[in-house]
């Protein structure tokens, strides 16, 4: 890292941007090192937390920027290979309001002209194959103030057989072992609602020839269960899929209870009485606050640039309630 910075992010830094861009990025990786290790100050009620920086490059300044990383990782080639071809990730999150249309092939053409307007949109940058992109479908109560404004507030649940049906239609039709990998998970540790992730293997049918490599369904009001304790996504713990406790707090109780730790027992639990206080409260006040929402649920895939391409011409579409893809 240390090399990465001094040698190829710092001297890119200095000869491509203007002083003014200079001036608010760190001198060296020491420097940098010691601005991150700061305590963040805007903390009032606990210790404060190490910040999370950031050095943007502003985009007009972002191809000759790239040009001269690419230029010194191959003039410190003799001193390290580590990076040699360097490739510059392109990544996109929390895109879903911005996109977010009445029809996929409508949100599929509008995300396809923002790419063609913002890249180079050339299969040697962008191999059509490798390419992904995730891309959704909502399905939600109809409107109070269509159906009924007096009526009370719906919320949309996946049941365990219906995610089951839906699953099986990523099964690879050419070959009977499927050639997928299932993960379920109960919602709210209730038996009757849940959440599914289903991934296609290389040899699917779905991913060699649809390029679609994941999909996944769940409720949409998932989002109120999350607290800042867990450190993990509602996927990640289905055991526990509505606690605040993360698995690496539960790993450290679970240690610390062992007849040879040595441990004040009452001392955990009441640490442990302490952290489900806490997402008890949390959970009673984000129920009450949605009484008067509505909440849908959703069906994601994971699919590659051509297949979008597809979608957004027409010649290939979603069907939401059996994920078929149809192309001509």
């Amino acid at each position: 890292m240390k090399f990465w910075i001094n040698k190829i992010i710092h001297p890119a830094v200095y000869t491509t941007l203007p002083s003014d861009i200079i001036a608010r990025h760190p001198t060296s990786f020491l420097s940098a090192k010691f601005i991150a290790s700061v305590k963040n100050e805007a903390f009032t009620e606990s210790q404060g937390a190490q910040m999370d920086i950031h050095y943007p490059i502003p985009a007009r300044y972002a191809n000759a920027f790239w040009e001269k990383v690419v230029e010194l990782c191959d003039d410190t080639a003799g001193q390290t290979l580590d990076f040699s071809e360097p490739l510059l990730v392109v990544s996109g999150h929390g895109l879903k309001a911005h996109f977010k249309e009445d029809t996929l092939r409508l949100a599929a053409s509008n995300y396809i002209r923002h790419l063609d307007n913002c890249f180079t949109f050339t299969e040697e940058n962008f191999p059509p194959d490798d390419c992904w992109v995730d891309i959704g479908m909502d399905v939600m109560p109809v409107p109070r103030s269509i159906a009924n404004p007096d009526r009370p507030a719906l919320t949309l649940l996946w049941k365990p057989k219906c995610l089951d049906e839906w699953a099986k239609s990523f099964e690879c039709p050419r070959d009977t072992r499927g050639r997928t990998k299932k993960s379920t998970y109960n919602w709210g540790l209730t038996q009757d609602a849940g959440s599914i992730s289903v991934e296609t293997s290389k040899t699917n049918l779905w991913r060699s020839g649809g390029g679609v490599a994941y999909s996944k369904a769940y409720n949409m009001n998932m989002q109120i269960f999350h607290t800042p304790l867990k450190g993990h996504t509602a996927f990640d713990n289905p055991d526990l899929h509505a606690l605040g406790f993360s698995q690496s707090l539960i790993d450290d109780w679970y240690r610390k209870n062992s007849p040879t730790s040595g441990a004040t027992r009452p001392q955990l639990r009441k640490g442990l009485l302490k952290v489900y206080k806490h997402t008890k409260a949390m959970l009673v006040s984000r129920l009450g606050d949605s009484d008067n929402v509505d909440y849908g649920v959703r069906q994601e895939s994971r699919i590659n640039i051509k297949t979008l391409r597809h979608i957004a011409n027409g010649t290939a579409r979603l069907v939401t309630t059996s994920s078929e893809i149809i192309q001509s």
